[in-house]
């Protein structure tokens, strides 16, 4: 559990540095981080160093996304400056009367380009877009660049883009050459996208509509701003985003269900015990909803730790909630090196670190006027 505290804080001092180190440093620090675990197996320092190495490591891995998305992000001289570019849209596209926003992985065509042209992600704005846009298909745009960041602006543009991987901001512009190349392919995009026009079409109260899209495939687009007050001032806010206690009920719920399929079914008993067969049916059923709920960060905290907690009831082990937490931390920085820019990992893991701090008591002493 050290070492991964370790490697957490490391990544939170890549984010406080103000210049990230070259790539090659980062490398270095990295193998030097393996040959002190190597060499520190065991011994009095063994934990410290290993922590030492840990942090090391979460610094080198958070340098190397910095010094990735610096190294491919516009500069702002190329304000204004217009491209044809080919781009498949990588998010649901958030459409606003005839206006829709959305990110998409591009490569340019014109003027500049090269052989050698590098992927880049733009958050892309355009204004008259057809109404059948769907994620993953492939475009081309003729787009203006927009890389001016205003000095004076209560949100940090700079902190988003590089939690989102944005290069560059660009609006498409009204033109002839803006074209579909290629239809989507399946994906759960897609699959999310088609649930939320299913059930637009199928529920008549636009407000009831906004409120099921959220809860059944996280796309909150159609919240209206009456909606989110009333959630702001009933303290339900969290209820309407995709969190962990939905990932969690359903796996409740998948497991119940599994209980009762392993009783009823013919021979199930011969093929798997009954909670490692509910176990694996939960988990199973937890991963395909937070897919459909967009792969977000509490969503990512849960499964993993649900994960962690399948595997040590399969081995039939002992393992305290911390290390699990601890572990699930881990894993979604590896996942997602940036993630401690994002509101989500710091409330997702910190409400389960206060909840596992106050419900499991025998892990260490509580005064009586605390408990």
């Amino acid at each position: 559990m050290l070492s991964g505290i370790a490697f957490f804080v490391g990544h939170l001092v890549g984010l406080l540095a103000v210049a990230a180190p070259r790539p090659v440093w980062c490398w270095l620090a990295l193998a030097a981080a393996a040959l002190c675990v190597w060499r520190c197996r065991s011994g009095r320092w063994a934990r410290w160093v290993q922590g030492l190495a840990a942090a090391v490591a979460g610094f080198a891995l958070l340098s190397l996304a910095v010094e990735d998305w610096l190294s491919l992000r516009l500069p702002a001289s190329a304000d204004g400056e217009r491209l044809l570019i080919v781009g498949e849209i990588l998010t649901v596209p958030d459409l606003e009367g005839d206006e829709a926003s959305f990110d998409a992985r591009v490569r340019t065509l014109l003027p500049r380009s090269r052989s050698d042209e590098p992927v880049r992600t733009f958050r892309v704005r355009w204004r008259g877009a057809p109404p059948g846009l769907v994620a993953h298909e492939t475009w081309q745009w003729l787009i203006r660049l927009d890389t001016q960041i205003p000095s004076r602006r209560a949100i940090d543009l700079e902190r988003i883009w590089l939690r989102d991987q944005i290069h560059a901001r660009a609006i498409v512009m009204p033109a002839v050459l803006n074209a579909r190349q290629r239809l989507a392919a399946p994906s759960i995009d897609a699959l999310r996208e088609r649930i939320a026009r299913g059930i637009e079409r199928a529920v008549v109260d636009r407000d009831a509509a906004a409120l099921i899209r959220a809860l059944a495939v996280g796309l909150t687009d159609r919240m209206t701003r009456e909606q989110w007050r009333v959630f702001a001032a009933t303290g339900t806010t969290h209820l309407v985003a995709i969190s962990g206690l939905h990932v969690t009920l359903f796996a409740l719920v998948a497991c119940a269900i599994a209980r009762r399929i392993w009783r009823l079914a013919p021979g199930a008993p011969l093929l798997a015990d009954r909670e490692p067969f509910a176990l694996g049916a939960g988990l199973l059923a937890a991963w395909g909803y937070a897919l459909l709920a967009g792969w977000s960060v509490p969503t990512q905290r849960t499964l993993i730790m649900l994960a962690v907690f399948a595997a040590i009831q399969w081995q039939q082990r002992a393992l305290s909630g911390a290390h699990i937490l601890t572990a699930a931390l881990v894993a979604v920085l590896l996942l997602d090196p940036v993630s401690p820019l994002a509101a989500g990992l710091w409330l997702s893991f910190g409400a389960v670190a206060a909840i596992l701090w106050i419900e499991l008591p025998r892990v260490r002493r509580v005064p009586n006027w605390w408990a």
